[in-house]
Parts: structure tokens; C-alpha cells; sequence
């Protein structure tokens, strides 16, 4: 009788987010990536699986291509087994079908170039799965992929039959999947490694034809707080390697393409959509749950989607016309498609135990790869200017979108007909790629220990209309506490298209007929704002006209809240300045100002400056939106913007007026 025996299969998956800040990769590569490469050196009968995302890649081979070297060292002796994916590491199934085919061509393509290798396994992010992705993995060109063990949990199949591989297909496409063994997976590497090796000794067998996988993040192995000091320091990695070496005999490390040359997939299954268990718990069963939680992450979803339509179609008819000409086809991908790709990264759409969607930073650079990818589509076939309508995030309403070269404004005339997009596409630059603050489970710990924690009952958009109560201060409306005496803030607005609307979409009028408390009485109010896009200077005027429908007079007080995000609150210059006066206020801070006629933020690093003017004077009150999330170490506070609120008491008597224009610019920083 033959001693039990195991295959052990060790996977790391490294992983950065387009846009993340450049210590923070360098401070991950100081502790995890290379150590962790470092150690593999050290221990050669060791085997393992390695992922780079395309940012990640990109940044290695541009700040470290020396590690990049070693790792083709390893990969060439046989001990490393390159993994692909989807370049800029997408949420697979919510990007078209085309887009996840190029994305994954391109990255094995370029790691082919650089490594010399093309790789058969394929990393899922974020593991999310979803029955129709064995099509699109097949035609990406991949063998097999990774999926956690809760995955498999309808197939019927016991923790023992998991220890293998599997087929699994859709229309006729299949892909091998690999079962992430969850024990392994909770145990490595916080457990003294004697854990896992107990774990394979138990799960062995005669036969020896169980394969035990262990793959996850390797920011684990280092990068996590506390990380570096017990997987390096202390010895952890070093330690769990040594023993796979003392153990051979009845552990064989191996790769996962290895054990697939050897082993036949054990049955075909079929897996419903899922995620690892914590994804699954963060995002109610379904990862798409997190488009409508947020609405900022369907909006920029929707939006992504829009302009990989336009590109696709620019790409196509360019690709004709070389054919019919007989030219030979441009080089792929091209500059619009990796912009487009990089605008597809998953992690400003969601959010769990790191920032993700609360980092503005990680936001803002999707939506800079995005509006580059449409600009570079406009440019080609699109007319100037342009006005699309399509439902921008996935509420059933129509928005419009008004398009130039320089400047591109979205409306939602449904939502207080409020202003969702304002791009200044010299940069190119979202100001509106702000977050309202929500409520999160952690947030009653906070309550609990007596810190409040401010929610908003309404998006932060710009142009919203309110009409306030007499006890409003700047603090209870920044605070979202605050008396609204109008139904106009989430209100339907009817558009009325200018006579030019057709020949000329330069105008939008937006309407509503609603009513405001005042005192004892609820006034019909008419509220309408034509808003007027310029391309040429980058601004966008809102000429208000405000009528008394009724048949008694009523005294109002209207606030118009202007909301908008640059890269930072405070230092290098960030601010904002009153009118024609010197001092700079940062973005962050609280204020309550009279006779307001101009307010100037400004933002060197960016190189840009967004004025407000006013008609008619208003007194502006300013304040941050933060929001408070937790990352891995902690509970932080995160600048997600500026509010302002220019606000006016305003009488009218029964069918009289009331009349001011806004106007918004966005423009290269000046000295005046």
C-alpha cells in the first residue's frame, strides 16, 4: 500500500488600481513584491503561480524592470507559472464581451513580449463569476481560471471531491476552473504554517490525485498591516516554503498548467454568479448590487459603457477603410482602447474593506481614461458640438449629454434637473466625480461610541434647487439636517427644447411647477433654468426665472447647491478666494460669506481654476463633503468635494418674477 500523497498548488495574484498614488505601489513592491520574490529564489523546488495586473505590470516594468528580469529567470527555469487577465483588471462581466477579449489579449500579449512566455491560466478579479464568462475566456484564449470553493457550493460536491479540477462551459465553450480551498485561503498566512501542512497530511491520498490550490492577494504576504513583520521579519514564508521542501516526498509543488497536462478536469459543473465569501457578504449576493447602491459607480458605469460603444465603432470603420484601401491594419490596441480599458478598472466601482469607491483619487483617474478614450473617439466621427440622451445610470430616466472638444455637460431633468456631469477636457477633469455620503454597517460602532456620522437623502449633484427652512444654519444643511419647504431638490423637470434644439443643441430649459411652504401656506412656484453650455469658454450658464404662481404673496429663501471635486482640499496652493479678495480658504473648510458676486477655486496641481458668477449678489455658505469608510488599518474621513450654496431671500408677490443667472467656468489657472 502506497503512502497519501497531495499536489499543492501556490498562487499569488498582485493587484494596483489605475490612478492608485506612486508610494504606494513602491511601498507594496518594498514589502510584499519583492520579498515574496526574494524567498521564491531562495526555495527552488517551490512552484508557483504569479498574476501582475497591466497597471502593476506597466509600473514594475517602468520603476523595477530588474525584478521584472528575475521573475524571467524563475519563469525560464521552470518554477514560475505566469498567469493572464483582463488587462486593468475589470469587473469581467459588466464590460462588453469585446472589451474582455482585448483587454485580456492585449495583457498576454504584453507579458508574452516582455517574459517571453504566454500564459494559459487567467485571474478573475475579484473572482466574480457569472455563467456566460467560459465563452469569453474562450475566445480570450486562456485554459483554465480560478473561482473560490463557495462557488461550487450548489454542485453538490464535498470538500475531498473539490480537490481537483473541473469543466465548466457555456454555449459550447468550455474553461477548466480551479476550486480556491477556503481552509487554505483563511489559514495562509495568519496560522503557524504547521496549520496548513496538517491540513494536506489530512486531506492526502493513496491515490494521490487531489490537488490542494491556495490563491489570493499577494499584498497578503506583506502589504496588509502587520503583514511584513510576521510573513518576513518573523520568518513565516521562509518557514511554509522549508517544510514543502522537508515534505516532498508526499507534498508535490507544482503549477497549475502542470497538474492540467496530467489530470483531466474531474467533471463538468455549472456555477452560479458568485464571488470569494466576503465579496458575496459586502455586496448582497451579487456583486452588480454595488451599481445600485452607488448611484456615482452606475453613472460611471453607464458612462463607460457609452464610450466603449463609440469607440468600437470608430475602431471598426477605420478598420474597413484600411481594408478597403488595402493598408495594412493600425497597430493594436490602439491609444482610445487602452484609455478605455484603463477607465474599466473595478475598483472605483465598488466598496468593501478598502476604500475603493470612496477613494477620490481612484475616481477621478477612471474618468480621466475615459473622457481620453471619447475625446479620441469624438474627434474622429463625431460633430461638434453634440447632444446625446441615453439613461445614464440605469434609473430608467433619460439624461442629455452635451459633447465638444473642450467641454461636456450632462443633465438629468427627472433629478431636480440637476447637472451630473461637467467635464473640462483640456485635462481631462470630471468636477463632478463627487460621492454622497451613505450608510455603511460600520458606521453604528461609530455611533455607538458617540460620533455622528452625516447621510445624505439626495445625490450631490449641481444646479439642485432648494427652498429653505427659517432655523437652516451652514452647519445643518452641510450636515444634511436641515428643513426642505420645496418638493424641487428630487422633483421632475419637463424640458422644453429651445426653437433651435434641432440644428443647434446649444440650450436646454428645464422646468417644474411645484410648491413651497410658506409659513402656513403651500405656494405653487413655477422654477425654471435655461441652461446654456459654451464651449468656447468653458462655461456653463443657468439663467434662472423663479414666478409666483399663486394668488398671494410668499417670502422664499432659495439656495441653488453647487457641488464639485478637484484633487485635493488643502496645500500646494488649493483653495478658494471671495470675490477680488487675497486670502485663500482651503476647499475643507467651513464659511459663511455675504455679497458674493465671484468665488475662484483654484488648483495649481491640476493647473486649473472654477469660478462661479453671480447676477445678483447671494450670501455663500461653503463646506466640505466627507465621508467616513474604513480601509484595512482603520476608520478614515475622506474629502469627497465641495459644496457651495448661494442662498437669497426673495419676496413675490402673486404672478411676479424673480430673475438671476449663474454662471460655472472652468479654465487654466491665472494670477488674477
Amino acid at each position: 500500500m502506497s503512502s497519501p500523497t497531495i499536489s499543492f498548488a501556490f498562487v499569488t495574484h498582485d493587484h494596483q488600481p489605475v490612478g492608485n498614488l506612486d508610494w504606494v505601489m513602491e511601498e507594496a513592491y518594498r514589502l510584499a513584491y519583492l520579498p515574496f520574490l526574494e524567498v521564491v529564489e531562495r526555495h527552488p523546488a517551490v512552484r508557483v503561480g504569479v498574476h501582475y495586473t497591466g497597471n502593476l505590470f506597466e509600473w514594475l516594468d517602468a520603476q523595477h524592470p530588474d525584478f521584472l528580469d528575475r521573475l524571467r529567470a524563475l519563469i525560464e527555469r521552470g518554477q514560475v507559472e505566469l498567469l493572464t487577465g483582463a488587462g486593468y483588471e475589470p469587473i469581467l462581466p459588466i464590460i462588453p464581451p469585446r472589451d474582455a477579449i482585448g483587454q485580456t489579449r492585449m495583457l498576454t500579449g504584453d507579458l508574452k513580449q516582455r517574459l517571453g512566455v504566454r500564459p494559459k491560466g487567467f485571474w478573475l478579479a475579484e473572482r466574480v463569476w457569472e455563467p456566460h464568462l467560459p465563452e469569453v475566456l474562450a475566445r480570450s484564449g486562456v485554459e483554465y481560471t480560478l473561482l473560490d470553493q463557495a462557488a461550487f457550493a450548489t454542485t453538490g460536491l464535498s470538500e475531498q471531491e473539490l480537490l481537483g479540477c473541473f469543466l465548466t462551459e457555456h454555449l459550447g465553450a468550455t474553461v477548466t476552473v480551479f476550486p480556491i480551498n477556503q481552509f487554505l485561503r483563511r489559514s495562509i498566512p495568519f496560522d503557524p504554517p504547521e496549520k496548513a501542512i496538517g491540513y494536506l497530511h489530512a486531506m492526502a491520498s493513496e491515490s494521490g490525485d487531489r490537488l490542494a490550490v491556495w490563491a489570493d492577494d499577494g499584498e497578503k504576504l506583506g502589504s496588509w498591516p502587520g503583514t511584513h513583520k510576521w510573513v518576513y521579519e518573523q520568518g513565516w514564508l521562509e518557514q511554509f516554503f522549508g517544510l514543502l521542501e522537508q515534505n516532498a516526498n508526499w507534498i508535490r509543488s507544482t503549477t497549475l498548467s502542470e497538474w492540467l497536462a496530467d489530470h483531466p478536469p474531474n467533471r463538468t459543473v455549472y456555477l452560479p454568479c458568485s464571488s470569494y465569501p466576503e465579496m458575496l457578504e459586502w455586496a448582497g449576493g451579487n456583486w452588480r448590487n454595488f451599481l445600485a447602491r452607488y448611484r456615482e459607480s452606475a453613472v460611471m458605469h453607464r458612462r463607460m459603457l457609452w464610450v466603449s460603444r463609440q469607440v468600437a465603432e470608430v475602431e471598426d470603420d477605420l478598420a474597413e477603410e484600411r481594408r478597403v484601401a488595402g493598408q495594412p491594419q493600425a497597430d493594436w490596441p490602439s491609444s482610445a482602447q487602452r484609455e478605455l480599458y484603463r477607465g474599466q478598472c473595478n475598483c472605483p466601482y465598488w466598496h468593501g474593506v478598502f476604500g475603493g469607491l470612496y477613494l477620490p483619487h481612484l475616481r477621478a483617474a477612471n474618468w480621466q481614461h475615459l473622457l481620453r478614450a471619447e475625446a479620441a473617439a469624438q474627434a474622429i466621427y463625431r460633430p461638434s458640438p453634440s447632444l446625446d440622451s441615453a439613461d445614464f445610470d440605469g434609473d430608467g430616466e433619460k439624461k442629455y449629454m452635451f459633447s465638444t472638444p473642450t467641454l461636456g455637460v450632462g443633465f438629468d431633468p427627472a433629478y431636480g434637473g440637476a447637472v451630473f456631469e461637467f467635464d473640462y477636457l483640456a485635462l481631462p477633469w470630471n468636477l463632478l466625480a463627487t460621492l454622497s455620503r451613505r450608510r455603511e454597517v460600520y458606521h453604528a460602532e461609530l455611533e455607538q461610541a458617540g460620533t455622528p456620522v452625516p447621510v445624505d437623502w439626495y445625490p450631490r449633484l449641481s444646479l439642485l434647487d432648494h427652498f429653505l427652512r427659517e432655523d437652516t444654519t451652514p452647519e445643518s444643511f452641510g450636515d444634511c439636517r436641515y428643513g426642505e419647504q420645496g418638493d424641487f431638490v428630487n422633483g421632475h423637470y419637463a424640458l422644453e427644447p429651445a426653437p433651435e434644439f434641432a440644428f443647434n443643441p446649444t440650450r436646454l430649459t428645464l422646468s417644474r411647477d411645484g410648491n413651497v411652504w410658506a409659513g402656513p401656506v403651500f405656494a405653487p412656484i413655477r422654477v425654471s433654468k435655461t441652461l446654456t453650455p459654451d464651449d468656447k469658454v468653458c462655461r456653463l450658464e443657468a439663467s434662472y426665472c423663479m414666478e409666483n404662481t399663486g394668488d398671494l404673496a410668499v417670502e422664499l429663501w432659495f439656495g441653488c447647491e453647487i457641488n464639485f471635486l478637484l484633487s485635493g482640499a488643502e496645500g500646494g496652493g488649493r483653495g478658494y478666494r471671495v470675490g477680488g479678495g487675497k486670502r485663500v480658504h482651503a476647499l475643507n473648510e467651513r464659511g459663511q460669506h455675504v455679497k458674493v458676486v465671484k468665488m475662484v477655486a483654484l488648483d495649481p496641481w491640476l493647473g486649473i481654476e472654477f469660478r462661479l458668477q453671480l447676477e445678483q449678489p447671494a450670501e455663500l455658505w461653503t463646506m466640505p463633503i466627507e465621508t467616513t469608510s474604513r480601509s484595512e488599518a482603520e476608520i478614515e474621513r475622506v474629502y469627497q468635494g465641495t459644496l457651495w450654496l448661494p442662498n437669497w431671500r426673495i419676496k413675490l408677490e402673486a404672478g411676479e418674477q424673480w430673475k438671476n443667472t449663474l454662471r460655472l467656468i472652468v479654465r487654466p489657472t491665472t494670477t488674477s
